[in-house]
């Protein structure tokens, strides 16, 4: 009889596991089709043939690669009868930390339709970060929506128009977005789709979707055919440090949906998102649902796109439920009940005293605080064992890594229950557990009532099982049959928050490693009733075997996560250097946004010291690794007066800015004597935002315009009172290193850092007028 429990707990345990695995795998995005595949359908074979010349090398605005995969799309969409044209343009973005202007090249096709009402917009930009050939972000995205307008071609008209608009300048401030409000099509448009990617592989998550969006969920449900979307995702991604251009878009009030893949984030904007990294998979996850969508949405009249809020969500693979979000309330009613009556046969059938329920509750906060504290204490010993790695970064393990503190977590979480099961019994502890998720329910409603049902639905269920359970009368051994009606129970759960658990371990890798294990310590505590069977039958004379298993084999794993985290030609580290170059001071330096100089990047740093670039910039605001440099003869920037007038008191100026080595980027300062100096400063005619700042020298004016035009220049008017005058600071800002500073080249293993602060060389030249 023992040697029989001992193996239906072994067989639990396994079922619980492979239902949990399940979860997952049914989250997978479809097969790609190749291609021969119909050419009315998409396929990602055919789509990767965009993503090959797109993501050939970086692309980032105002380089010549750039400029060649403009031109690239732009005949691509007219060899597809698209009406196109460039939008070009200088525009501004006040919402960014800094100062930012942009000139802008947005790539747009019109799909006609027979009819003449409101038109879809399909969106994906175009241009990458300087160090990233950018196949993931956003060359998939730009790819689909190229096989999607083909794939459209080849079957019968719509009654919509399509507009395709491929953007420019997401990566450095969403300009792109921001300049096509502008044009005279975003009148017409009546719903939007975008495409964006925040890694190379996995589902493509329908992430956000604009509110009021009772109508929009009902058609994105009934059309597409792999429809991955919850009403949670998008308050996880609010969280996160990131915006896409579809935010310009519902910012403006439009309705829409914002999809994304984001698992592979390691390669996020690093110079290893290759055509050849990008997982074809996740590709036609992208296109299979946009196409389907677009046939759809197509027929439609997209006059009124907006209706009450509705909560949504996969309760297991791609099927998407959804209800009015009015409905909430009931439901929080209805599992509140159900907890009652639970709670009221527990007494009743002495499963469990007041006493015991109460001790449950408390004994579970403590287990809950303290796993998820020691989680917190083996997180940040792991980092400090990587010196390397940056959060910003991700990992290369991290589902190795997520294995691991999973296993750590549920070992000392079975731990710590067994301990807790001496001061009260498992349905004691069970209650208490519903009590407090009960408790969140609350809490949840009251601030972000979409996201409820991720814990209303499992403690429905599991109340409602549980019930069931102790009127039918708790068995004193290992029952099939009331196992059974627990697991039935705990199904949702399972297939609600271990996905959960799964997608926040991807986003959050080890930045926040914690949050995934205190979902998983809320959906194990679910589950004592069924993990109280497994861990009371699958002892060894007394010795907690699971637990003991699951902590030797966690301890290892993580072991082996940092091992195989060092650095090679397949998971290079990421290096951060930039070269700044003064030509009236005749000084240069290098300069690291970290402090700590990694194995290459240390040639450069011999006498280094930590703190701002004052000497450079005159409002350095970041603390820098910096150290003198060998002055190059780099050509500065060139200012030229055009025009110098005074009327009425005022004195107009108009000055020609040109980087006479091409550089792709110009910041400018300008710094008169106070603030009534400086009335008013313009680039192509678009006023430069953000307030003026005190600086040592004077009231400083300053922006950074990104993506100059093939000519490499712009013009600059400045309204300033008639007397006095103003200092102008040019910096172009080319990306790349002074070859012949590098005395040892950059080995396979290391690659430059993201960002558009790395990996530049920069050219700073006064003016006085």
């Amino acid at each position: 009889m023992p040697n029989r429990r001992y193996l239906s707990a072994l067989l639990l345990f396994f079922i619980l596991v492979a239902l949990s695995l399940l979860s997952i795998y049914l989250l997978r995005p479809p097969r790609a089709l190749l291609t021969n595949a119909p050419e009315t359908e998409f396929a990602a074979g055919r789509a990767m043939q965009h993503v090959n010349k797109i993501a050939q090398q970086p692309h980032s605005m105002g380089t010549a690669a750039h400029r060649q995969v403009r031109e690239y799309l732009l005949t691509e969409l007219k060899e597809l009868g698209l009406q196109t044209e460039v939008q070009a343009t200088v525009v501004s973005n006040q919402a960014l930390r800094r100062s930012a202007m942009a000139y802008v090249q947005n790539v747009i096709g019109v799909f006609k339709g027979t009819g003449t009402g409101k038109a879809i917009l399909l969106m994906a930009h175009y241009d990458s970060q300087p160090n990233t050939f950018g196949a993931g972000d956003d060359g998939a995205g730009v790819a689909a929506l190229l096989e999607v307008a083909r794939a459209l071609r080849s079957g019968p008209p719509l009654q919509n128009d399509v507009i395709f608009l491929l953007t420019d300048g997401e990566e450095f401030g969403l300009f792109g977005a921001r300049a096509f409000l502008q044009h005279s099509l975003a009148q017409k448009i009546g719903l939007v789709i975008n495409l964006e990617g925040r890694g190379n592989s996995g589902p493509s998550l329908t992430f956000e979707i604009s509110p009021e969006n009772g109508w929009i969920i009902e058609q994105f449900a009934r059309a597409a055919p792999y429809p991955l979307a919850s009403s949670l995702m998008y308050e996880i991604y609010r969280i996160l440090p990131n915006d896409t251009d579809f935010s310009v878009f519902r910012q403006a009030g439009y309705s829409g949906f914002n999809s994304a893949f984001v698992d592979g984030y390691v390669h996020y904007h690093k110079l290893t998102d290759t055509p050849a990294n990008l997982n074809q998979n996740s590709l036609q996850h992208h296109g299979s649902n946009t196409l389907a969508l677009v046939r759809h949405l197509g027929n439609l009249s997209l006059n009124t796109t907006k209706a009450p809020d509705k909560v949504f969500f996969n309760p297991i693979g791609s099927w998407l439920v959804h209800y009015p979000a009015s409905h909430t309330p009931i439901w929080v009613v209805i599992t509140g009940i159900s907890l009652f009556l639970f709670l009221v046969a527990g007494f009743k059938s002495k499963a469990f005293t007041l006493w015991q329920l109460l001790k449950g509750l408390i004994f579970y906060l403590l287990i809950f605080t303290l796993v998820a504290g020691l989680l917190v204490l083996l997180n940040q010993g792991v980092v400090k064992l990587m010196p390397f790695h940056r959060f910003i970064n991700g990992v290369y393990n991290a589902d190795l890594f997520f294995l691991a503190y999973v296993l750590v977590a549920l070992g000392l979480f079975l731990l710590l229950t067994r301990l807790a099961y001496r001061f009260t019994s498992a349905w004691g502890l069970a209650g208490g557990v519903y009590l407090i998720i009960y408790g969140l329910i609350v809490a949840i409603y009251l601030t972000i009532p979409a996201a409820v049902f991720i814990l209303l639905f499992p403690l429905l269920f599991c109340t409602l099982a549980g019930l069931g359970v102790i009127l039918w009368g708790v068995p004193d051994a290992f029952n099939w049959w009331f196992i059974l009606i627990l697991v039935a129970g705990f199904l949702p759960a399972i297939s609600l928050l271990v996905p959960l658990a799964s997608l926040t371990a991807v986003v959050f890798a080890l930045q926040l490693a914690v949050v995934p294990m205190l979902v998983l310590l809320l959906f194990w505590g679910l589950a004592i009733p069924l993990i109280y069977q497994i861990d009371a039958n699958l002892r060894w004379r007394s010795v907690p075997l699971v637990s003991v298993i699951l902590l030797t084999g966690g301890g290892y794993l993580t072991a082996a996560a940092v091992y195989l985290e060092k650095p090679s030609p397949a998971q290079p580290l990421h290096s951060d250097v930039s070269y700044y170059l003064d030509v009236d001071q005749n000084k240069a330096f290098w300069a690291s946004g970290y402090t700590k100089p990694d194995e290459w990047n240390k040639q450069f740093f011999g006498n280094a010291k930590v703190g701002l670039l004052a000497e450079y910039f005159p409002a350095a605001a970041t603390i820098l690794l910096k150290s003198q440099a060998k002055r190059l003869p780099l050509t500065p920037p060139v200012a030229e007066v055009i025009a110098d007038t005074i009327y009425q008191g005022q004195r107009k100026l108009k000055i020609h800015l040109r980087s006479e080595r091409e550089a792709t980027q110009l910041q400018i300062d300008i710094i008169s004597q106070t603030e009534e100096a400086l009335q008013e400063a313009t680039i192509n005619g678009v006023k430069i935002p953000n307030p003026k700042k005190i600086v040592k020298e004077g009231v400083l004016l300053t922006t950074l315009l990104l993506g100059l035009p093939e000519e490499k220049g712009v013009e600059l008017q400045l309204t300033m009172a008639q007397t006095g005058g103003v200092r102008l600071l040019l910096y172009d800002r080319s990306v790349g290193l002074p070859e012949a500073l590098i005395k040892q080249k950059r080995p396979a293993h290391v690659i430059p850092e993201q960002g558009i602060n790395s990996h530049i060389t920069v050219v700073k030249k006064a003016y006085f007028f």
